[in-house]
């Protein structure tokens, strides 16, 4: 490399750069530098924008086929189930209407079997209290079928979180009008991974008067009770991609990079 030697205006001497091998590496390298400094820009650039633009995926449809039961009567519904689809479930239990009208012969006296519309599948996922539903991957509720249990009217508040931050809520009305289940529609359309369930029975009515149903046969002390619940199906998922923002910290330390790079080639170009 040429000897830069020079006495500047304040006095002092520019060395030549083979007296610091470092340096006279770096600016033996800068072909190389220069092409890791685009491919570094490019990689970034092309980073940013597959973060921006959420992939397509296409939705999926979740019911509880598989949760079905064995030959024995089991109307009350079956053992809670925690995982399905890759989510985990809380408070729900599945419900086989067949075996419920069938092997237990209650088709006629209750809110479920034969009065369910026929978009609803042979099981049903039911709940009492409230339920919840999360998953490590977010996801956007596009639909669901849902109705109230034993036809008792049921205010059904959903909560949808993102990352344990509160993103919205949608209440769905669930009343003895419908003959079964409803499709419904119009939730919050961002991404979440937590679905919190809240069932309201403030003015339900006992329909099937399971009020006096629930103690009947009882060889002890009984208190009687409605029998209020209310359940979920066919509930269409879809992935979601979350933007990932880049941290102030990150972008800095980006910016310096690129800001030292240049500085190099502008020293190089003057040279």
């Amino acid at each position: 490399m040429a000897q830069h030697a020079s006495v500047g205006s304040e006095g002092w001497r520019v060395r030549s750069f083979s007296q610091y091998p470092m340096l006279s590496n770096v600016f033996a390298n800068f072909p190389t530098l220069r092409r890791l400094a685009r491919l570094s820009a490019a990689a970034l650039v092309g980073s940013l924008a597959a973060v921006a633009t959420p992939a397509a995926a296409a939705a999926q449809v979740v019911d509880f086929e598989t949760l079905g039961y064995g030959p024995n009567c089991q109307w009350g519904g079956g053992a809670a189930f925690t995982t399905l689809d890759g989510k985990k479930w809380d408070g729900f239990r599945p419900l086989d209407l067949n075996n419920l009208a069938n092997v237990c012969g209650r088709s006629t006296n209750t809110g479920y079997s034969s009065l369910l519309s026929t978009h609803v599948g042979n099981v049903i996922a039911t709940g009492s209290g409230g339920a919840w539903l999360s998953s490590f991957n977010p996801f956007v509720l596009n639909s669901l079928v849902a109705g109230a249990g034993w036809l008792n009217p049921t205010k059904l508040t959903m909560s949808f979180y993102l990352g344990g931050q509160f993103k919205a809520t949608s209440t769905l009305f669930l009343n003895t009008s419908q003959t079964g289940g409803s499709v419904y529609t119009g939730f919050y359309s961002g991404p979440t991974d937590y679905v919190d369930f809240i069932p309201d029975y403030a003015g339900g009515v006992d329909v099937f008067n399971s009020l006096a149903e629930s103690c009947a046969g009882a060889t002890g002390p009984c208190t009687p009770s409605t029998y209020k619940t209310w359940f979920v199906d066919n509930l269409d998922f879809s992935p979601a991609t979350v933007v990932v923002t880049p941290e102030p910290a990150s972008v800095v330390l980006v910016g310096l990079g690129l800001v030292v790079v240049g500085g190099l080639v502008r020293r190089r170009r003057r040279m």
